[in-house]
């Protein structure tokens, strides 16, 4: 196998993995307890409206946006595999075409030296 078609199994892979856990660990979520507060206060002037909810809403957009990467990775990795198996099948016709061509080729070219053995035996 080559060496290209192994590495882009492989990130397919872990693209499939990432996807999977940060699936699980956003179905996870709602389980999770806020708490009581924030796990780290920020500064007073720094206020975004999540401070009281603790780590939450940030895993949440974490974890969404790790699986959305990760599916992009996946279907990349996908198109590019489908791409790179057409491109080398479509060579692999023209070679076969190629060599039908050259044994055509051979064939006559054997056919006309067979032939004209013959015509100069008489």
């Amino acid at each position: 196998m080559d060496t290209s078609v192994r590495r882009m199994k492989s990130y397919r892979l872990i693209c499939i993995l990432i996807f999977l856990g940060s699936i699980l660990l956003m179905l996870a979520l709602p389980d999770l307890d806020p708490g009581d507060g924030p796990l780290v206060s920020a500064p007073p002037d720094f206020q975004l409206g999540l401070e009281d909810q603790g780590p939450f809403p940030w895993l949440s957009i974490v974890s969404v946006a790790t699986s959305v990467i990760s599916l992009l990775g996946v279907i990349l990795t996908t198109w590019a595999a489908w791409r790179k198996e057409r491109r080398e099948s479509r060579d692999a016709d023209l070679e076969y075409e190629k060599k039908k061509l050259e044994l055509e080729l051979m064939r006559e070219d054997f056919n006309k030296k067979a032939n004209g053995s013959k015509s100069s035996k008489h």
